[in-house]
């Protein structure tokens, strides 16, 4: 029974895919270097206000105030360092290979 379910999943997705073509690229734009840089900033305000909130609710609590602050902390972080990669040193695109 279970490989019949299986069987016909396979079928449908192999049916759907286009018989063996490439699947079809997503129908929205890419971002674009500014638009991605203004993302990251605005995640990383709303990550800050989310951490500034729950900090000043009570994080001493158990509960939803708690892993929200951990989590929006934890957030922080990664937009941060995503802020980070964006931009590229200026001493880096002058001096590719310093260790030799």
């Amino acid at each position: 029974m279970a490989e019949r379910k299986k069987s016909a999943v396979v079928k449908a997705a192999a049916t759907a895919g286009g018989g063996g073509k490439p699947p079809a690229k997503a129908a929205g734009p890419c971002l674009s270097m500014a638009q991605q840089r203004k993302l990251a900033k605005d995640a990383m305000t709303i990550s800050m206000a989310v951490l500034t909130v729950t900090a000043m609710t009570g994080v001493r609590r158990r509960g939803l105030s708690r892993s929200l602050h951990l989590a929006s902390g934890v957030a922080l972080i990664g937009f941060s360092l995503w802020h980070n990669s964006l931009y590229t040193s200026k001493k880096a695109a002058k001096c590719p290979d310093t260790a030799q």
